[in-house]
């Protein structure tokens, strides 16, 4: 039941409310197995609302904006490597850790694209395949769920592309772009 999102008033050098309610359901019980992805990302939109997924929950969980629960919508992303491999003792959670982080699927990144109304999941669908997907989601419902080249992380929309941050591959910066119908 731990707060899981700070606020902060910058200009005033405070701290402000503590957000959150903890882990979802799917992580109580799983603990062994889940927690390596129990982090987070979030995005929030213009009108205050809070978007958050977790790295191993298919859900994205929707607050408004005093933060208490407003909906849980989502949908498990196309071909993920979600077999987690249980990690119950201490000396093992670094090397086990490390080897699911780089071989196992997860949700990467939640961006909300206000000029579409398009709230868009990146999730890395593990080491087997040489892609990632991204699904795009309108008014709380699946709208694609597409691959993408891996790392991509939806940063903005210039129509008529949604654009990706940059991606470090081999030692080169590489700017994604793609268009979506």
């Amino acid at each position: 039941s731990c707060r899981i999102i700070t606020e902060y008033d910058i200009p005033n050098k405070k701290i402000g409310r503590l957000l959150g309610n903890g882990l979802p359901e799917m992580y109580k019980g799983s603990s062994d197995k889940n927690y390596v992805f129990s982090e987070f990302t979030f995005d929030i939109d213009e009108k205050g609302n809070f978007y958050i997924a977790f790295l191993a929950d298919s859900l994205i969980y929707k607050f408004n904006k005093d933060f208490k629960p407003a909906t849980a919508f989502g949908y498990k992303g196309k071909d993920m490597g979600t077999d987690y491999i249980s990690i119950t003792k201490p000396k093992d959670i670094y090397q086990k850790a490390s080897e699911q982080y780089n071989t196992k699927g997860s949700y990467t990144w939640i961006e909300y694209i206000p000029e579409k109304n398009w709230l868009c999941r990146s999730y890395h669908k593990g080491d087997s395949h040489n892609y990632d997907g991204l699904q795009i989601y309108k008014d709380n419902i699946l709208i694609a769920d597409i691959n993408v080249p891996v790392g991509f992380r939806p940063i903005g929309y210039i129509r008529p592309y949604l654009y990706s941050d940059a991606v470090v591959e081999n030692d080169k910066l590489l700017f994604y772009k793609i268009k979506i119908e």
